[in-house]
């Protein structure tokens, strides 16, 4: 190992680490080894370095079940490996085909996250702090290139991040071929994946196709795009710092499954800091990736009227509001059947999109309140067992003002509720008797007058605007 640490590779491996900070004294790495010869030279350069960062190595491989024989041959590679240079490393299997089919995705993607997932679970039970993969900056070519055919902002011209959270690629400074040239001049066995020289998947289209013929116009490539790449991170880095001065007009709440973006006259929605940021944070609260034509979606939404509504995907949508876009999971109806009771002390009834509120009240603060979402009236006029309810077809009464009774679904229809909320929407009854359509309407007949003794106050939190 030690002549080894003076080759040329690996001192150019070395300086890249360095250079962005990759590694600290005392980590604890946990390397993503399939047996290719990408990260059999990452699990040996590590090593090589070990002492330098007094590090702590472990491993982790996914037989995919791809490959067959030869899938089982690279796992057997990794064993033999592992315990020649006694490393831990954690193990598991998958049928990624049969698990893409299941969850209606590319096979790619499907293998990648089971890969990820697997290296996570290895971190936790080695107590590493670090994951490192043998992403090279060929991989990072083929990625510049996909993203660009495809479309995309920055963060997807600018290829593999070199680090992200817990994750590290030690090897994006250096190309496949000096990575095989070392392998093969210092006879360090690796695996090789046969698929790899196929151009059954997309990736493999670029690589063994695109670049080849890039190359012709530009035989330093992988050095042009590598640089290019440096400079798409700083304009990365500059773009965040000026994002973080909109991030006040964010609300997100990933555990409700809610994103509220408010809207401020002094702000350019389309200019692209906001569009990048909109797609930043939907991607982080509902983990859907958007691309630039739904971003512009949910951004002409601030010159529509309230209750204007788009569809994101299946589940998601956005809604405009009347000084802000709610982007959520399209509500499911939930039964709610509450009996109510009050007193002095306020009491509260919750539902997984509302929280209710009750108590008694003085005539006088009954006589100051002009929110909508809070509700006094007469406790004298109440007979009956207080109960809080979904409003049902055929429920009607008088409204605040009106001297005839009128069905709730017509007044949700007038007072424009978004049709997507309607069916959420609540009444308060006296027995079978509505007191109050809930954020909407008080009945005439239990309005507080200047005989009213007694009041009780009432007030609801929906997890939305009507």
């Amino acid at each position: 190992m030690k002549k080894l640490i003076s080759s040329a590779t690996v001192q150019k491996a070395l300086q890249f680490i360095r250079e962005q900070e990759l590694l600290k004294n005392g980590d604890s790495v946990v390397v993503g080894f399939s047996g290719g010869p990408d990260s059999t030279f990452l699990l040996q350069l590590l090593l090589i370095i070990q002492n330098i960062f007094n590090l702590k190595i472990y491993a982790a491989h996914l037989n995919h079940k791809l490959r067959g024989k030869e899938a089982d041959e690279d796992e057997k590679f990794v064993r033999e490996f592992c315990k020649k240079h006694k490393i831990e490393c954690l193990f598991d299997t998958k049928d990624i085909q049969k698990i893409a089919q299941e969850k209606k995705q590319s096979i790619e993607e499907t293998a990648r996250n089971e890969r990820y997932r697997l290296f996570n679970e290895a971190a936790q039970q080695f107590k590493a702090n670090r994951i490192a993969t043998g992403h090279t900056l060929n991989d990072n070519a083929e990625t510049m290139i996909f993203n660009f055919i495809r479309g995309s902002g920055v963060s997807g011209l600018r290829g593999i991040p070199v680090k992200r959270d817990n994750i590290i690629r030690p090897l994006l400074g250096l190309t496949k071929e000096e990575i095989l040239d070392f392998l093969k001049k210092e006879k360090i066995p690796f695996r090789v994946d046969s698929t790899n020289f196929e151009d059954d998947y997309t990736r493999n289209f670029i690589r063994n196709k695109i670049i080849p013929l890039l190359m012709e116009l530009n035989p330093s490539l992988f050095d042009t795009l590598s640089i290019t790449a440096d400079l798409l991170r700083l304009l990365e880095k500059y773009i965040e710092v000026e994002e973080a001065k909109f991030d006040k007009i964010f609300v997100a709440k990933k555990a409700e499954k809610l994103l509220r973006i408010k809207i401020e006259e002094n702000v350019d929605y389309k200019n692209y800091l906001m569009m990048d940021l909109i797609r930043k944070k939907i991607n982080s609260v509902f983990n859907v990736q958007i691309g630039y034509e739904k971003t512009k979606e949910i951004v002409n939404l601030v010159k529509q009227e309230k209750g204007t509504t788009i569809q994101i995907n299946e589940k998601i949508l956005a809604l405009r509001e009347s000084n802000s876009i709610l982007v959520l999971v399209e509500p499911e109806f939930e039964e709610v059947n509450f009996s109510v009771t009050y007193d002095s002390k306020l009491q509260k009834y919750y539902g997984s999109y509302f929280e209710f509120k009750i108590s008694s009240a003085s005539v006088k603060e009954a006589k100051l309140s002009d929110n909508p979402y809070v509700e006094f009236f007469d406790a004298d006029k109440v007979k009956h067992k207080l109960i809080l309810r979904n409003w049902k077809p055929g429920d009607k009464f008088v409204p605040l003002g009106m001297k005839y009774s009128k069905k709730v679904s017509d007044i949700l229809t007038d007072a424009k509720i978004p049709s997507i909320f309607r069916k959420q929407i609540l009444v308060l009854c006296d027995g079978p008797e509505i007191i109050w359509l809930v954020g909407v309407r008080l009945s005439e007949k239990y309005k507080v007058t200047n005989e009213t003794k007694k009041v009780i106050k009432a007030r609801i939190n929906y997890d939305f605007e009507i």
